[in-house]
C-alpha cells in the first residue's frame, strides 16, 4: 500500500470528518507517482477529440511539484486552446451517487473558458473517450485557477444507462501550466451528497434557491464592441438584415439594472446549455424586464418546450415565463419591432425573487475594448550597407502602459525600414542585470512569461489581412515566431540580445523575404512594439506597447505605418515541395529525383534568379530559374532516394539577383511517392453515360513524362479484355468508352510504360468500376469523386439553400418569401435545385393554408426548372436514440410529436416539384470538454 493510501485511511478514521478517502477510490492511478518511458504519468493518455483540442502543443509529463509524494500531473499548454488527459475508469455503477475530487494548482497565462477542469463521463458507442458535453456526468472548474493548492471536486449521479466510463483532467480554452495530484473518484450517499453540496454551496445539478442560471442576464459584459458576453444570435443569417449591428446590440443608456441593456429588433438571442441541469427537472421561473417604443411590438419567450408571447410598453416592466418541468437553462428571445431587454433571471420555484446577477458578472468583468482609432505615421527608407546599423536616424517610438497610462519601466525603440529587410531595436530599462526574468530554454517557448520583447507586424493590414506575424524574444536571448496563432510557422530572421547594468537591449533583423505571405505585402503596415516585464515576488507583471487602448489585446492591435512601398519584388508565394522522378532507373543507375517548388509572383514580368535549398545538416543545393507571366517551377534535381529522405528541416531561399526575395522553412520530411497514381472515376457508378473517366498523376518531370505512356487496359470478367488503349502520360484524365459494355464489374489496370511491344512498366495500378442497368425512375443521382459534385440526371448538381423559417409567426415567412420570389429568375439561372429549409415546430399544427406561400413557391421554381430538396428542420435531440426527449424538449409525447410531423410532411410530399426531403437539424454543440 502506498503512502497516499495510508494517509487517506487515517484521517478517515481519526477525524471522521471526510466524506471521502482514498481508499474507497475507483480510479486506480490517482496519485501520478509513476511514468512511463516519455515521462507521463503510467495509464493516461491524451484526450485528441473535442472542441478546441490542441494535442500539438500540449505537454503532458508527471512533475516533482506535488501536493502529496513525489510526483502530480502537469500539463502545460501553449495554445489558447485546450487541453485533456484521460484514463479509463471501471466499476462505475448506473443510478449512483459520486464525488469526484483533484488537488489542483496553477500558473495560467490567459483563460477565456473554465481553465482548469476535471470531469467524469462515459465512452461513446465505440468506446472511445471523447470531449462532448451530452457524455459527461459531472463536471467541476476553477476558471483563473490558483497559484497554490486547492480541491476542486463536484457530485454528481449517475444515469440508468451507465457502463463504460473514463475520468479527465486539463485545461480548458487556457493557455499555460496547470498540475493535478490525488486525484478521487469515490461512490457516496445522497444524504453524503446533499451535504457537500450545501457546504460548498455549488452544484452542476442542484442549483440553489434564488441563483441566476444565465449568466450576463443583465449584458453588463461587453466581449466586443456592443456584443453581449455569453448571448448568441443568428449572425449566420445576418445578410437577411442589412442593419443588424444597428439592430443586435448592447446600448450604455436607459437600462433597469446596471449601466447596459439589450435592443433587439425582428431577431433572435440564444442562450445556454439544453442539457445543464437535466438532474433538476423540478419547477423553474423565468423572469425579464422588457420596454418598447413600438406599439406593435412583441417579444417571444421559448424555453423548456414553453413558448409566451408578451406586449411591452414604453416602461420597464417585468414579464414572467412560469416553467414547470426545468431541465436546462436554453433560452431563446425573438422580437417583432424593437424592444430593449434587461434583468433576465432563470432560476428554480414558481415565483420570481429581485433580479441579482450572476456570479459571472460579477468575477469576469469584460469592459468593452476602447474603441481607439490607431495613429498613423510613416517611415522612410534607409540605407543599412553599413556595419552598424544608423539606430539614431530611425523613427523613435516611447512604449506606454494600457491605456496611454507610463509604465514604471521605460523602454525606447527605434525602427529603420531597410531595402531588404526591416529593423528594430528595443532598449529597456527599470530591471538589473541579475534581477531579469528568462526560465523559457528553447525556441517557441512561452517567452511572453519572462523579461522579453515582441514585434507584431501586419504587412497585409491595407490588403485587408488580419493575421499578423509575431516575433518575440526573451532577454537571455531564446525566440518565438508565429504566424497568428500558429507557432508551428518558423521565419528565417535575427535578434541579438544584450544586457546591461539597468536592463537589456534587443535588435531585430526581419528580412521581407521570410515573410512567406508575401503576396499580401501592401504599403501600409499595422505594427505593434511589446515590452513583457515578468512578475518577481517583489513586482506584478507589466505589459507595455507602442500602441495599448484599454481593455484591447495588446498583440492584435497597433499604429498603422506608411511607408513600405517597393517591395513589389517580395511579393512572391512558394507552394509546397514535390518530389519528381528525374531520370528513371536502370540496370546499372539509379532512379534519381527532384524536388519542385511552384513560385507564383505578383508581377507579370518575366523574371530570373537563382535559389538555395538548404538541408537541416547545411548542405547547399543552387538553382536557376526564370518566370513567366507570374509563374515558375523552381527544380532542384539530381538527388538520390537517400538525398530526398535526409533533408529533414529544409529551407528554400530565392534570389534575385543579389536580393533574396523570399525565404521559406519547411518542417515535414519529404518522402519518395508512388510514381502513379490512379483515381478516382468521374462517377461512384456507371449506366447511360457514353463514356468512363478516371484521373490519373504522375509524378515525373515533363521531360521524363513525355518520353513515357499510360497503358490502359479494361478487364471484364473472365479476364476478357474489354477495351486497351495508350495515352500521353500526362494526360490527366483517361477517358474510355462503357455504353456497349453490359452492366457488371469491371477492372482497369493502368501501367506506367516506355517503348513498344516489350515495354518496360515502371508502375502500376488497378481500379474497380461498376456499370448497371438505367434507372426505370425519371430521377437519378450520383456523385462525381474528382469535382466532389453531386451529379443529378447527367448534370451537376448545383444548389441554392435559402432559409425560408416559419418561426411562430406568419409574419416573419411574410417578409422573407417575396424576397425570394423576386430572385427565382437568378437563380434559375444559376443553380438547378434549391434546398428548402423549413424549421417547423411540431406541436404549432401547421395547416395547408398556413403554408399555402411555401407551395406557391415551390411551384414557381418548378415553372422555373429548379427542383426543390425539403428541409423539415427539428432539433437533434429527439432523432434516432435521442427521441426520449421530445416530451422535454416539445410538451407533447412521442406518438403525438410524429402524428403531427406526418401530418405536416404529408402537405408537402406529393408535391410534384419536390424530389426528395429530410428530417433534420444543424446539430447542437457546446464548447465543453
Amino acid at each position: 500500500m502506498s503512502i497516499k493510501e495510508k494517509l487517506g485511511i487515517i484521517c478517515i478514521i481519526c477525524l471522521n470528518v471526510i466524506y471521502y478517502g482514498y481508499s474507497k477510490n475507483i480510479v486506480k492511478l490517482w496519485d501520478f507517482e509513476e511514468f512511463d518511458s516519455s515521462g507521463r504519468p503510467s495509464g493516461w493518455s491524451s484526450l485528441e477529440q473535442g472542441i478546441d483540442m490542441d494535442s500539438l502543443h500540449n505537454q503532458f509529463t508527471v512533475s516533482p511539484d506535488a501536493y502529496q509524494g513525489k510526483g502530480s500531473a502537469m500539463i502545460k499548454l501553449e495554445t489558447l486552446h485546450s487541453a485533456f488527459t484521460f484514463c479509463f475508469v471501471e466499476g462505475i455503477k448506473p443510478n449512483t451517487w459520486y464525488c469526484l475530487s483533484v488537488w489542483m494548482k496553477s500558473d495560467l497565462i490567459f483563460c477565456c473558458g473554465k481553465g482548469p477542469t476535471i470531469f467524469c463521463a462515459r465512452l461513446t458507442r465505440d468506446s472511445t473517450p471523447i470531449g462532448n458535453t451530452d457524455l459527461v456526468y459531472g463536471i467541476s472548474s476553477e476558471n483563473h485557477g490558483s497559484s497554490n493548492w486547492v480541491q476542486m471536486r463536484t457530485v454528481f449521479k449517475t444515469p440508468d444507462d451507465t457502463k463504460d466510463s473514463y475520468v479527465g483532467l486539463g485545461l480548458y480554452n487556457a493557455q499555460g501550466t496547470v498540475w493535478f495530484d490525488n486525484l478521487c473518484l469515490e461512490e457516496i450517499s445522497e444524504g453524503e451528497a446533499i451535504t457537500i453540496i450545501q457546504k460548498e454551496g455549488t452544484s452542476q445539478n442542484l442549483p440553489k434557491a434564488g441563483e441566476n442560471l444565465i449568466m450576463n442576464g443583465s449584458f453588463e459584459v461587453v466581449s466586443a464592441p456592443e456584443m453581449p458576453d455569453c448571448w448568441y444570435g443568428h449572425c449566420r443569417y445576418s445578410s437577411f438584415d442589412p442593419n443588424f449591428r444597428e439592430n443586435y446590440r448592447v446600448v450604455n443608456e436607459g437600462a433597469f439594472h446596471g449601466q447596459r441593456c439589450f435592443h433587439l429588433k425582428g431577431g433572435s438571442i440564444h442562450y445556454g446549455n439544453p442539457e445543464i441541469l437535466k438532474e433538476y427537472q423540478g419547477n423553474g421561473v423565468l423572469s425579464m424586464y422588457l420596454r418598447s417604443d413600438d406599439k406593435d411590438a412583441e417579444l417571444s419567450v421559448n424555453t423548456n418546450g414553453i413558448s409566451k408571447t408578451f406586449k411591452p410598453d414604453s416602461s420597464w416592466r417585468q414579464y414572467i415565463v412560469n416553467i414547470p418541468k426545468l431541465t436546462s437553462n436554453y433560452v431563446v428571445l425573438s422580437t417583432k419591432g424593437e424592444v430593449f431587454i434587461d434583468a433576465v433571471k432563470l432560476e428554480i420555484g414558481d415565483t420570481p425573487t429581485p433580479f441579482t446577477p450572476n456570479p459571472y458578472e460579477l468575477l469576469n468583468p469584460l469592459p468593452i475594448a476602447d474603441v481607439q482609432e490607431p495613429p498613423k505615421v510613416k517611415i522612410k527608407s534607409i540605407s543599412t550597407e553599413d556595419t552598424n546599423l544608423p539606430w539614431t536616424k530611425g523613427f523613435v517610438a516611447e512604449l506606454s502602459g494600457e491605456g496611454g497610462v507610463k509604465p514604471s519601466k521605460k523602454s525606447i525603440c527605434y525602427l529603420i525600414k531597410g531595402y531588404s529587410a526591416f529593423y528594430v531595436r528595443f532598449e529597456c530599462y527599470g530591471r538589473k542585470k541579475e534581477e531579469l526574468i528568462h526560465k523559457s530554454n528553447k525556441h517557441d517557448d512561452l517567452v511572453f512569461a519572462d523579461d522579453s520583447v515582441a514585434l507584431v507586424i501586419n504587412p497585409g493590414y491595407e490588403s485587408g489581412s488580419d493575421i499578423p506575424y509575431i516575433f518575440a524574444v526573451n532577454s537571455a536571448g531564446i525566440k518565438y515566431d508565429a504566424y497568428g496563432y500558429d507557432i508551428r510557422w518558423d521565419g528565417v530572421w535575427k535578434a541579438t540580445t544584450t544586457q546591461t547594468e539597468t536592463g537589456y537591449i534587443v535588435e531585430f533583423e526581419i528580412p521581407y523575404a521570410c515573410l512567406s505571405n508575401g503576396n499580401f505585402l501592401s504599403n501600409i503596415w499595422q505594427i505593434n512594439l511589446i515590452r513583457y516585464s515578468a512578475s518577481t515576488n517583489k513586482e506584478q507583471k507589466e505589459v507595455s506597447a507602442w500602441f495599448y487602448p484599454k481593455n484591447a489585446i495588446v498583440e492584435r492591435t497597433g499604429i498603422i505605418v506608411e511607408g513600405f512601398d517597393e517591395l513589389e519584388k517580395f511579393k512572391v508565394r512558394i507552394s509546397e515541395p514535390k518530389v519528381l522522378l528525374a531520370r528513371e532507373p536502370t540496370v546499372y543507375l539509379p532512379s534519381l529525383f527532384a524536388v519542385v517548388f511552384d513560385a507564383g509572383f505578383s508581377s507579370k514580368d518575366n523574371r530570373k534568379g537563382t535559389a538555395k535549398l538548404i538541408s537541416f545538416s547545411g548542405v547547399e543545393r543552387t538553382t536557376n530559374w526564370q518566370s513567366m507571366e507570374g509563374k515558375t517551377s523552381i527544380v532542384f534535381t539530381g538527388l538520390t532516394e537517400s538525398e530526398v529522405l535526409s533533408l529533414g528541416t529544409f529551407t528554400l531561399k530565392v534570389f534575385e539577383g543579389n536580393t533574396e526575395i523570399i525565404s521559406k522553412m519547411f518542417k515535414k520530411p519529404l518522402q519518395i511517392p508512388s510514381f502513379l497514381i490512379l483515381g478516382p472515376f468521374d462517377r461512384n457508378y456507371y449506366s447511360y453515360e457514353k463514356d468512363a473517366g478516371i484521373n490519373v498523376k504522375v509524378n515525373l518531370l515533363p521531360q521524363v513524362a513525355e518520353k513515357m505512356e499510360l497503358d490502359l487496359c479494361v478487364i471484364g470478367s473472365p479476364l476478357s479484355r474489354v477495351f486497351h488503349k495508350r495515352y500521353p502520360a500526362q494526360s490527366g484524365l483517361l477517358q474510355f468508352p462503357v455504353s456497349d459494355i453490359p452492366p457488371g464489374i469491371y477492372q482497369v489496370r493502368v501501367n506506367l510504360v516506355k517503348g513498344k511491344g516489350g515495354a518496360t512498366i515502371y508502375a502500376s495500378s488497378n481500379a474497380s468500376f461498376i456499370k448497371l442497368p438505367p434507372c426505370h425512375g425519371d430521377y437519378e443521382s450520383k456523385f462525381n469523386p474528382i469535382t466532389r459534385m453531386p451529379i443529378v440526371n447527367g448534370a451537376p448538381f448545383i444548389f441554392f439553400g435559402p432559409e425560408i423559417p416559419l418561426d411562430y409567426k406568419q409574419e416573419v415567412v411574410n417578409s422573407h418569401l417575396p424576397h425570394y420570389q423576386r430572385d427565382i429568375p437568378e437563380i434559375s439561372e444559376r443553380f438547378n435545385h434549391v434546398v428548402f429549409n423549413i424549421p417547423t415546430v411540431p406541436q404549432s399544427g401547421y395547416t395547408k393554408e398556413m403554408l399555402t406561400p411555401h407551395l406557391r413557391f415551390i411551384t414557381d421554381l418548378q415553372k422555373a426548372g429548379v427542383k426543390v430538396e425539403l428541409w423539415l428542420a427539428m432539433s437533434m435531440e429527439t432523432t434516432g436514440p435521442n427521441a426520449k426527449n421530445i416530451g422535454r424538449i416539445y410538451g407533447i409525447d412521442e406518438k403525438e410529436f410524429f402524428r403531427l410531423r406526418f401530418e405536416e410532411l404529408k402537405i408537402f410530399k406529393d408535391h410534384p416539384n419536390i424530389v426528395a426531403w429530410y428530417d433534420m437539424d444543424e446539430m447542437t454543440s457546446f464548447h465543453d470538454p
